[in-house]
């Protein structure tokens, strides 16, 4: 960050989380007597949808990236979605490395500005370093547009990612939807063509300008801040001999 001159540049510093979604949502605690069997409504076990997210230091957010399982691509997919929404299949549902090389140079671009960005500081892209996100292809595209890919360190992303701050609201704000649609559509079962309504209100909720400025902050990515992680949190493991 500062051999790039991207301290006071939050606009220029984005970070890219992955989560999961499930047609089959967690029903909400109730209270009973410990010997009853409550029966929970919700649909039956289903593929995963996978969600691209991402946003910049200074809380603007970027559409989501829907990755529907199947082959043939539907626009009612996105029927209700997040604006500017966009996605594609693949056979199970989870990203690949063509999926995210895909998001990378069409989908992000087009909502990060990188165009205007390929003079002066470079923009700095933060994800984790599964395999689905290595592409040669994609290295030298990104430095060809002025982009540096920053893989976090291995086995860390529960501290430096800031995903852990925005996913974990959406997810309990995801299943409180697919909750009052069961309520409201008696007999019907979530589909893979509802996911991204439902999600459009939880998506908007987490990535909020406040949510991502505080993500940033609180993983110590901007402002800069060496102090927010302690050395114990990325110790090796030790393993203890008992006595």
């Amino acid at each position: 960050m500062t051999n790039n001159n991207l301290h006071d540049k939050p606009q220029r510093i984005y970070n890219l989380e992955e989560t999961g979604i499930s047609q089959e949502h967690k029903p909400p605690k109730i209270v009973c007597d410990k010997g009853t069997n409550p029966q929970c409504v919700t649909s039956p076990g289903g593929s995963t949808v996978t969600i691209i997210a991402g946003g910049n230091a200074v809380g603007n957010s970027i559409p989501p990236y829907f990755i529907f399982p199947g082959k043939r691509w539907n626009d009612d997919f996105l029927i209700g979605a997040v604006l500017g929404s966009d996605g594609e299949m693949s056979k199970n549902g989870w990203s690949t490395s063509s999926i995210f090389q895909n998001y990378i140079m069409k989908h992000f671009v087009k909502y990060a500005n990188v165009s205007d960005m390929s003079k002066g500081a470079p923009t700095l892209i933060l994800y984790d370093g599964h395999k689905s996100h290595i592409s040669l292809t994609l290295t030298d595209w990104a430095k060809k547009h002025n982009i540096i890919l920053f893989v976090l360190p291995p086995h860390t992303s529960h501290i430096t990612a800031t995903g852990r701050w925005l996913f974990g609201p959406f997810t309990s704000m995801y299943n409180k939807e697919c909750q009052t649609y069961m309520q409201k559509h008696p007999g019907l079962t979530i589909s893979k063509y509802q996911i991204a309504e439902l999600t459009a209100k939880p998506y908007m909720k987490a990535v909020s300008t406040e949510n991502l400025i505080n993500a940033f902050r609180k993983t110590g990515i901007h402002p800069f801040n060496t102090n927010v992680i302690s050395d114990i949190q990325v110790a090796l493991s030790v393993i203890y001999q008992q006595q």
